[in-house]
């Protein structure tokens, strides 16, 4: 498993701000325009305890990255809509 952080769409934006473990072994916070945001694709699976993950695959300006999506509250933002962007 990679870096935890939360991913929040917000006005327009797109934000990545790591825990503080993350925070305290040198991540920084991201905040992306949603036109610099490219959902490359997406798959629902489940983790090796059995919980919903959602993986999916973004084109952000520093290159492509993928986040597993746990515990999703409130809508989804428009590029992650099923279809969306190669999604």
């Amino acid at each position: 498993m990679g870096p935890r952080a939360l991913l929040i769409y917000r006005d327009g934006t797109l934000e990545w701000r790591p825990d503080a473990y993350e925070v305290r072994h040198g991540d920084d916070s991201f905040a992306w325009k949603i036109g610099e945001v490219k959902c490359l694709g997406q798959h629902q699976r489940r983790d090796i305890t059995g919980i919903a993950v959602v993986e999916v695959k973004l084109l952000v300006p520093q290159g492509q990255v993928t986040v597993g999506l746990f515990a999703e509250a409130g809508r989804r933002p428009p590029f992650l809509a099923a279809g969306a962007n190669g999604g």
